[in-house]
């Protein structure tokens, strides 16, 4: 046991020293990603366009892969709709590594939680998607929807989707404003 922690430890140790992260990127030259202008229209509700709720960064490995990581999280005030918004856009070296990267995410998401937790979320596998994987589930917190959760792989890039704050049930969000934009993800590279 004491050598599978070391062993766990100095790969993550190893894994952080060997990336480079890259802070405070224009998230305006990604049009994959969907922007609060989008959500507000989108859901008639009212979003800070201002950019200061928003923030992107990248990381980068040595060996070539790396994680485009976007978050809007809306400023506590009347003024805006509660929204917390985050996508990350995953890039490997290969399909196997994406999918193990997939499924582990999923687990994740499905992981049982605490008793004390009012958080439940609700897989959605009837909605058809497309991609070479994807996964699709709402975000309860007290019985109620309160946002999604999304994931999506095309040949080694995974898209993951977090949500909170606001939700509608008719699940078009997904279908009509986040995957159109998905089609040419296996393209997705980094802009300078």
């Amino acid at each position: 046991m004491k050598t599978l922690n070391f062993f766990l430890y100095f790969t993550v140790i190893l894994s952080v020293l060997s990336c480079t992260i890259e802070k405070n990127v224009d998230f305006k030259k990604y049009s994959i990603l969907t922007t609060p202008i989008e959500i507000g229209e989108f859901y008639n509700i009212k979003v800070d366009t201002s950019g200061s709720s928003e923030s992107a960064f990248v990381k980068k490995w040595k060996d070539g892969h790396f994680d485009l990581t976007y978050t809007y999280d809306s400023p506590e005030s009347d003024k805006y709709s509660p929204l917390y918004y985050s996508i990350e856009i995953s890039k490997s070296n290969s399909e196997k590594e994406a999918n193990r990267k997939f499924d582990l995410i999923k687990k994740i998401i499905l992981r049982p939680r605490s008793s004390t937790s009012n958080e439940t979320v609700i897989e959605y596998d009837s909605i058809i998607l497309s991609g070479d994987q994807n996964f699709y589930a709402v975000r309860n917190w007290n019985g109620e929807p309160n946002g999604v959760l999304f994931l999506y792989r095309k040949k080694n890039i995974v898209y993951t989707l977090k949500t909170s704050g606001y939700f509608k049930n008719d699940h078009t969000f997904i279908k009509n404003l986040v995957e159109p934009k998905l089609i040419t993800l296996e393209n997705f590279r980094l802009k300078n």
